[in-house]
């Protein structure tokens, strides 16, 4: 068992055996004043990003409202804009009907 665990030291002095994949990693990573984050060459055209509200718990139990950035391609936020649309177009087509009724009646 010494002669293993000579050879375990040895090997982590060495940095043998230590992948970046199965490393720890935080949860959360802190964000310092001025960070904006990574730079991008100007002449690039920011990507299209959806906003949506995550409701989460915070560490006293109380709720809380953190900004959810999800790219426009994910088909998570293409079906979220493709219901809106037809949820306004039925909005639409309720309002029309309903002041074709109501004219129909002042009549």
């Amino acid at each position: 068992m010494a002669a293993t665990m000579a050879d375990a030291r040895a090997s982590a002095r060495a940095g043998a055996g230590r992948d970046a994949d199965s490393m720890a990693t935080p949860s959360m990573l802190r964000r310092f004043e001025g960070s904006d984050g990574p730079r991008r060459p100007a002449a690039a055209p920011p990507p299209a990003f959806a906003n949506f509200k995550m409701l989460k718990r915070g560490a006293r139990g109380k709720l809380e409202a953190r900004d959810l950035l999800v790219p426009e391609a994910a088909s998570f936020a293409a079906s979220v804009k493709q219901n809106k649309e037809a949820r306004d177009a039925e909005d639409r087509a309720l309002k029309e009907k309903t002041g074709y009724l109501a004219s129909r009646q002042e009549i």
